[in-house]
């Protein structure tokens, strides 16, 4: 990702899967998406994900088309809204849930006026999806 205050580009990469261990293969840890230098979206492992996860009672995934823009949406909000743990990054799409169709996935208002506040994205390891 290269930025200053006055431009700055994200990348984004849609990728196979993280490490073992974080890959979904024989283990249930898994890793969807990743916001680091680049925006990663794990394609193989979001779609193990899909296909042999179990909803949430009464709930439905979307398809994975749909889910790799919300991933990718997802971790690229990271660089805005920071990591997991604060109130700004378990609203709407940045909520854990953002891969059930009948979830909330839209911006609020306090996420747009963090969004608008800052000068450029920044960069942190330690943001997971």
């Amino acid at each position: 990702m290269y930025h200053s205050n006055t431009f700055w580009i994200l990348h984004a990469v849609g990728t196979y899967e993280d490490t073992i261990g974080k890959d979904y293969d024989d283990e249930a840890a898994y890793v969807l998406g990743y916001a680091t230098w680049s925006t990663l979206v794990y394609n193989e492992t979001l779609r193990d994900f899909l296909a042999t996860s179990t909803p949430t009672q009464g709930k439905v995934y979307v398809d994975i088309l749909e889910a790799r823009k919300r991933v990718m949406f997802h971790e690229t909000l990271h660089y805005f809204l920071g990591p997991h743990g604060n109130t700004l990054t378990e609203l709407g799409i940045m909520s854990g849930n953002c891969l059930y169709t009948s979830e909330d996935i839209s911006i609020t208002d306090s996420q747009i006026a963090r969004i608008q506040k800052q000068p450029r994205p920044v960069i942190s390891t330690d943001v997971i999806l």
